[in-house]
């Protein structure tokens, strides 16, 4: 039997990046807060001799997070920009943008694991200012299909 989860191999909440685009760059530097939902439905059919059979949908990922607002986040010359996620296509579709999450152990040589999604779109954007403090973006993104998933 194998275990699964060692203290030598926790990740520590600085280790969670997520980039758009490419795997270091254009990197969301300012991210609080960060969930990754990887999910899928089931679908439960009754049978007539009283079982029941399930079947397997589509994937329904979520990437969600905070991010401290800086201005080149809401309008700068790289892709990950608010300006650039919220610019229609002439067809009226919003862009489709790669998005990788890396979780970094804290191990002596790092062991990075990767998230790769081909797709992904920014769905919301909530723009807050608190009493004191930062304005804050609360972002969310839908991940289409399953993500590559390296170590």
């Amino acid at each position: 039997m194998v275990n699964v989860g060692s203290l030598e191999k926790r990740v520590n909440s600085q280790g969670y990046h997520v980039s758009i685009n490419s795997s270091g760059t254009e990197e969301y530097i300012f991210m609080q807060n960060a969930s990754m939902s990887i999910s899928h439905s089931e679908f439960r059919e009754p049978t007539t001799s009283g079982i029941n059979v399930y079947y397997s949908g589509l994937p329904d990922n979520v990437l969600s997070g905070t991010l401290l607002f800086t201005s080149d986040f809401g309008n700068s010359s790289n892709s990950a920009a608010l300006e650039d996620l919220l610019t229609a296509t002439a067809g009226a579709e919003y862009p489709i943008k790669p998005i990788y999450v890396k979780l970094i152990d804290n191990t002596g040589s790092p062991i990075t694991t990767t998230f790769y999604y081909s797709q992904a779109k920014l769905t919301s954007c909530t723009i807050y200012k608190g009493q004191e403090g930062a304005v804050k973006a609360d972002v969310t993104f839908v991940l289409f299909g399953n993500p590559t998933i390296t170590v």
